[in-house]
């Protein structure tokens, strides 16, 4: 998670070294889980020091928490030095992830305080599990409902040049939300991006909203401006079609997702699928 949140930004390298070095603890965990697993029935154990050494930095849940809270820390100092430059929708994500690995962090201190109590123990190794699940379908739906804030990486130097190009607005941060609660919600339920005729002032009107503030909304809340928005929308939707029928034809594939014409379609398609629509469709024949 640290490292991902480290990626989020675009001006951010991570070197193999460093990645390596944050992974150390992991590999040599699993080689001393060879070693134990191999050695454990084959040694007295119990009063070997290198195996009972082993058992207690791989189960000992305090340095599972020390270890944990070591990273929860780097990431919320990493999340403050870039607060104030970051929209709503990734604070909210970044609030979101400190806040589960925060519960988890509790969930491994109360294993440790009553590790001696043989049903608490046991018990709470479920409870984990059913949470870690319950993340993981979150970030499932997420990925479908807003993938921008999942997958897309943030340039700190553009928001910051957003900031200043609307720094005169009267768009409130609550009014900026409302907008963009309503755009989404325009494309998801109503999907407007299937009209070829939309336009930025069509799609404002629709949602009752002037041209400039939805233009804002959409540059600083969505990282992208609107041509990129119903693009992504509209090859989203060929890629539905063409995975419900893989004999659909190209021409009529383009003004069913919402272009209006065939070079548009194709250049939109390449640059987000990293193919041709025909590419695409053959392999989904495959």
């Amino acid at each position: 998670m640290y490292l991902y949140v480290k990626t989020k930004y675009s001006d951010t390298h991570i070197s193999r070294k460093e990645i390596a070095l944050h992974y150390l603890p992991f590999f040599l965990v699993l080689v001393s889980l060879l070693i134990f697993g191999n050695f454990y029935d084959t040694v007295n154990a119990e009063n070997n020091i290198f195996l009972n050494a082993l058992d207690f930095v791989m189960n000992d849940n305090w340095i599972k928490t020390i270890h944990l809270s070591a990273y929860l820390m780097l990431i919320i100092l990493d999340f403050e030095l870039k607060r104030k430059e970051l929209d709503q929708g990734f604070k909210k994500w970044m609030l979101t992830l400190i806040g589960f690995i925060i519960i988890l962090i509790l969930f491994i201190i109360a294993r440790a305080a009553f590790e001696h109590i043989y049903v608490f123990d046991y018990i709470s190794k479920y409870f984990i599990a059913v949470y870690l699940i319950l993340f993981i379908s979150v970030l499932e739906v997420l990925l479908i409902i807003q993938p921008n804030i999942i997958l897309g990486t943030i340039n700190l130097e553009e928001k910051n040049k957003l900031n200043n190009k609307y720094k005169n607005s009267s768009l409130t941060e609550n009014m900026s939300l409302r907008v963009k609660d309503q755009l989404l919600d325009s494309l998801n339920i109503d999907k407007v991006y299937l009209d070829n005729t939309l336009t930025l002032s069509k799609l404002a009107k629709k949602i009752n909203v002037d041209r400039y503030s939805l233009s804002q909304v959409i540059n600083q809340e969505l990282n992208k401006n609107f041509y990129e928005l119903i693009n992504d929308f509209r090859i989203a939707e060929a890629v539905k079609i063409i995975e419900t029928d893989n004999n659909k034809q190209v021409i009529d594939l383009i003004y069913e997702c919402g272009f209006n014409n065939k070079v548009s379609f194709y250049k939109a398609f390449k640059q987000r699928m990293h193919m041709t629509p025909k590419d695409f469709i053959e392999n989904r024949k495959k």
